[in-house]
């Protein structure tokens, strides 16, 4: 005897629509993993073909950096502190990679002096970053772009003899465009200092770029308490009654809610197998229907 025949072709379905799920379950959770490795490791070497199968592009990032060294004042007394400043300046169209990147494999800017006897270079402090969305990047990174100011402080030891003293340095710049970026370069920096005697008189330089910075610094931290307080009011303001959502707000909401979960896991080519389940059941259900009108399917035998 055999089963009935619409138990037959219910427990094939049932089999066969359990394989599919099973399948999207293992497969799944597999993808975030290869697409997290491709983005990985295909990102910077997909940078570096196409500059080496470029060969209009300048050979290194210091062709595109011209670097300036300035002091706010002259002569500097031993034993005195006074502020300095390398400056940048990116051709147009290029820009440098921030001292802090936003992706691990770019390069950052990087300013470092060696010891100086009789000189003594600290509390370097980077320009504020240029956000930019590129194309090689396919996101907003953090750059400097035009003229760039890197600030520190300079001072000669108290035993310093009076003449000009050199504070040498090394800066490391990447310079990129919207498409690719270059390898990165060290350029030698070098900042003459007139050293005095520590009770003679001294003048400022007059150099306007420690006044924009001043300018820029102050117009910075107002825009940032004015955002802080902003938030802080925002976060005291009590809470807005809302009407109650449609049941159409709800179903677009949920809806928004499961294709970013989705993108951010990696879960697409689940959803999309899941879906090919479904199709699998409707074709299943349509033989269920065609084997109840054909009598030779599950017929009984003796």
């Amino acid at each position: 005897m055999l089963p009935p025949k619409n138990t037959f072709l219910k427990k094939t379905f049932l089999v066969e629509l359990m394989a599919l799920v099973g399948f999207c379950l293992l497969v799944g959770p597999a993808v975030p993993l290869y697409a997290q490795e491709r983005d990985t490791t295909g990102s910077l070497g997909s940078l570096q073909q196409q500059f080496e199968a470029d060969s209009t592009l300048p050979s290194s990032s210091a062709e595109l950096v011209k670097v300036e060294t300035r002091l706010a004042q002259a002569p500097l007394p031993a034993g005195q502190e006074t502020r300095a400043a390398v400056v940048l300046t990116i051709e147009d169209g290029w820009h440098v990679n921030a001292h802090e990147p936003t992706l691990d494999y770019l390069i950052g800017t990087t300013l470092d002096w060696g010891s100086q006897p009789g000189l003594t270079a600290g509390q370097v402090q980077y320009p504020e970053p240029t956000r930019l969305e590129l194309g090689f990047a396919g996101e907003t990174l953090d750059v400097y772009k035009g003229r760039a100011p890197i600030f520190l402080t300079v001072r000669p030891a108290p035993s310093t003899e009076s003449g000009t003293r050199r504070l040498q340095g090394r800066l490391r710049v990447q310079a990129c465009n919207d498409q690719t970026c270059l390898r990165p370069s060290t350029v030698n920096v070098s900042l003459p200092v007139v050293v005095a005697a520590s009770d003679a008189p001294t003048e400022p330089t007059g150099d306007p770029i420690f006044d924009e910075a001043y300018a820029e610094a102050k117009a910075h931290t107002e825009a940032k308490a004015h955002t802080d307080a902003e938030g802080k009011a925002r976060a005291e303001a009590p809470a807005e009654s809302k009407a109650p959502r449609s049941k159409t707000d709800r179903s677009k909401t949920l809806r928004e809610a499961v294709l970013a979960l989705a993108s951010q896991h990696g879960l697409f080519l689940a959803g999309v197998l899941l879906a090919g389940s479904v199709v699998g059941s409707l074709f299943l259900y349509q033989r269920l229907g065609d084997g109840l009108e054909d009598p030779s399917i599950g017929s009984e035998s003796e």
